[in-house]
């Protein structure tokens, strides 16, 4: 009895009887195990090296093929001058002496400006050509069969 009366003096006590469970939410049927999402890739990298090859590159072999071109055209005209100069059999004429060989060193200074010009056209572009070319991306790829990775690229 004693119990009884202490139960009736606490205002929030009830009996078990009339106690109700509660309820949890409808969340609905539990997904299948066979559709799980893998989680998205992650973003690839991207490496950008910057470098000054291309355009030294570019530079020098703009300047080797200037240097070939004034090279060819100083060797012209040191070829038309040599219609001036009297020569017969071979033999110079003494009074054209300095001339013909103001003319064949003009001449030889012609030829290997276009020598050196075209040397140099050529290193330029084998500099420019092989330069990096932009961005490089890198990223990893998953396949059913396996894992990657892919590098991506451009060559000039």
């Amino acid at each position: 009895m004693l119990d009884q009366l202490q139960l009736k003096n606490l205002p929030s006590a009830r009996p078990v009887a009339d106690a109700t469970p509660p309820t949890k939410p409808d969340v609905g049927p539990a997904p299948p195990d066979t559709h799980i999402v893998p989680p998205p890739p992650p973003p690839p990298v991207v490496v950008q090296e910057t470098s000054v090859r291309r355009p030294v590159g570019y530079a020098i072999a703009g300047v080797g093929a200037a240097t070939a071109v004034v090279g060819g055209v100083l060797a012209g005209i040191a070829n038309a001058n040599f219609a001036g100069v009297r020569i017969q059999d071979s033999i110079v004429d003494r009074r054209d002496v300095a001339a013909y060989n103001g003319i064949a060193k003009q001449e030889t200074i012609g030829w290997v400006l276009v020598g050196a010009g075209v040397a140099a056209a050529g290193v330029g572009l084998a500099v420019a050509l092989t330069a990096p070319s932009g961005p490089v991306t890198v990223a990893p790829v998953a396949t059913p069969g396996g894992a990657g990775v892919l590098i991506q690229g451009r060559f000039p």
